[in-house]
């Protein structure tokens, strides 16, 4: 055999060796990939229908992605669609496949088959692949319990869904506070469970074996269905270890997103501007006569979450920081100072300070008696 037959042989084999590559990497992904697009985010006119099953629409300065609810028979049992996530690509110029694995960014989350993708997503004059992934995640709200490490105690979470939100205030918003500005977009890529209720004295003190609690005015605040307070962000993470590490504090990313509940309002009842719907969610220090309440006694958000504005103000993984705009997920902020933030007004709170995107901070190793707490649980750990 020639060498030139040897060279065309080698030529052969390699490319039967790249289309057995592709089309594992096709059926790797036919099981996750149900639309793909390309798409130009720069004309203005409306998009015809590219696929069967998926629409792109330019309103306004946005784009809108419509498709096909879906139910998919996997192992001979139906999977109902609850939530779709969306993913994009940037296309590669010079390898414009959208079959790859890797490089898919996730971009929000909805529980209808339409995204509306905002402003910040849609003006950026690129191309991209479009990625639609049915997920059968538990709808917003969706109340499980989990056993409170050996304690013999249960604690009750509610599902929060993977999705989008803008998070902070801007300076047209009603009373905005510096430090809660810029309004950024956050995504919020996976789904997680938190505490339908703060942690209440009972639980803390069959975990730690202490009674920290104290109510600076009466003793009315004290009792097992009490939130938890007086304590320090320093003995949480004491808490933490002591249920296995199964649970957390929430980011503050987390925590503004779940107390938001899908709103865009200053509370997550709407604007309220003179108060008047207030008191039926929310303990603050015009109407209680600065006490701690038992957790659970007024309306929950829409999600299903009690307290998340007043009774006692919520500590957070991260440690104190100003915004920026770069701040697009759900990581906590951490450095070496001593700083950390918490969330939500307590009783004693004027009315304006129990607002969604207000934030505030305070020595890590330094109890107060208007701070609390609430768990988070990660999926990956729900099992």
């Amino acid at each position: 055999m020639t060498s030139m037959h040897i060279t065309a042989l080698k030529r052969i084999s390699s490319r039967i060796r790249n289309v057995v590559k592709n089309v594992s990497v096709m059926l790797m992904t036919v099981a996750i990939l149900l639309f793909v697009v390309s798409i130009s985010q720069t004309t203005t006119a409306p998009k015809p229908p590219v696929n069967p099953h998926l629409a792109v629409y330019q309103e306004s300065d946005s784009l809108r992605l419509t498709w096909s609810t879906v139910t998919r028979n996997v192992l001979n049992e139906t999977m109902t669609v609850n939530r779709y996530k969306i993913y994009r690509l940037l296309v590669n110029r010079q390898d414009p496949n959208p079959y790859c694995l890797s490089g898919w960014s996730y971009i929000g989350a909805t529980s209808t088959a339409s995204f509306f993708l905002p402003d910040i997503l849609s003006n950026t004059g690129q191309q991209y692949f479009y990625r639609i992934k049915a997920t059968t995640d538990p709808v917003a709200g969706t109340a499980r319990s989990f056993p409170l490490g050996d304690s013999g105690l249960s604690i009750d979470m509610r599902w929060i869904p993977a999705g989008t939100f803008l998070m902070g205030s801007s300076e047209t918003d009603l009373t905005p506070i510096r430090n809660e500005m810029p309004k950024h977009p956050v995504i919020v890529e996976h789904g997680f469970w938190i505490g339908a209720y703060e942690i209440t004295q009972q639980q803390w003190a069959a975990i730690i074996g202490t009674h920290p609690s104290h109510v600076g005015y009466d003793s009315s605040g004290i009792g097992d269905n009490c939130p938890v307070n007086n304590i320090t962000w320093n003995e949480i993470q004491s808490f933490e270890g002591n249920v296995n590490n199964q649970f957390r504090l929430p980011t503050e990313a987390e925590w503004e997103y779940a107390c938001r509940a899908g709103t865009t309002t200053r509370f997550f009842w709407g604007n309220d501007t003179n108060y008047i719907h207030m008191d039926g969610y929310c303990w603050n220090g015009e109407m209680c006569l600065a006490d701690v309440h038992p957790v659970g006694s007024l309306r929950p958000n829409p999600w299903g979450l009690y307290d998340m504005l007043g009774n006692v103000e919520e500590y957070c993984e991260d440690a104190f920081h100003l915004y920026t705009t770069d701040q697009t997920d759900t990581s906590p902020y951490l450095d070496a100072t001593n700083y950390c933030v918490y969330r939500g007004g307590n009783w004693g709170t004027i009315r304006d300070g129990c607002r969604s995107p207000k934030r505030s901070y305070t020595f890590k190793n330094v109890p107060a008696t208007e701070l609390g707490f609430r768990l988070v649980r990660d999926a990956s750990d729900s099992d």
